[in-house]
């Protein structure tokens, strides 16, 4: 029994310690206050603008690189989130963005 005891404390342990450095390093959920009031709809949001605006409403950075705006998290291990064109063109592309930003940007609490 006391074998059990112990090896589910140092598993509980070793989830919070894992659980503290991934908040520390700002790789957690972002906080209600980044998070957007409405995800964003195919195919009525798909203007570069309206995205762009969605994304830095949520805490994200963004550049612009050759005709593209390069939107990233500079918390983030991965750093980039999306490229979004100057202008959209293609219902595929706004879709793809919109997705990789709705999964960023929003969650069902």
């Amino acid at each position: 029994m006391n074998k059990a005891v112990v090896f589910f404390f140092v598993v509980g342990l070793m989830v919070s310690v894992a659980q503290g450095a991934c908040h520390l390093a700002g790789w957690d959920h972002p906080t209600h206050s980044k998070l957007s009031a409405s995800p964003l709809q195919v195919p009525d949001d798909c203007s570069s603008e309206t995205l762009r605006n969605f994304a830095t409403d949520c805490g994200l950075q963004e550049h612009y690189k050759g005709n593209h705006f390069i939107v990233s998290n500079a918390n983030s291990p991965f750093g980039v989130v999306s490229m979004i064109p100057e202008h959209i063109k293609d219902y595929g592309t706004c879709e793809r963005i919109v997705q990789e930003l709705n999964e960023r940007c929003t969650y069902d609490f």
